[in-house]
């Protein structure tokens, strides 16, 4: 999980720089997002973006920011482990 702040308006990019087995995917979350610890791994509540939530095994993302927060940046795998190279773009 990671955390970015930005503002309302700005452009983000998350872009998988290597997909390499090509199993993980991302979440990102708006305000205001929790993260609830539970038995089996943390689980996230709140609202995705669109095109990124939980489920549509998104690999990439690209948007306009609804408002100035911070955002949270799940990544996962959807199967098994995984490596990973990721570049998060605010302008």
């Amino acid at each position: 999980c990671f955390t970015i702040s930005a503002r309302g308006g700005q452009r983000m990019t998350v872009t998988q720089t290597n997909r390499g087995e090509d199993n993980v995917v991302l979440q990102i979350y708006r305000p205001s997002w929790k993260i609830v610890p539970s038995s089996e791994g943390p689980r996230f509540n709140g609202s995705a973006l669109e095109g990124t939530e939980e489920g549509r095994d998104a690999h990439n993302w690209a948007g306009q920011l609804p408002t100035t927060c911070s955002y949270l940046l799940v990544i996962g795998t959807s199967r098994g482990g995984a490596e990973y190279l990721m570049r998060v773009e605010v302008r």
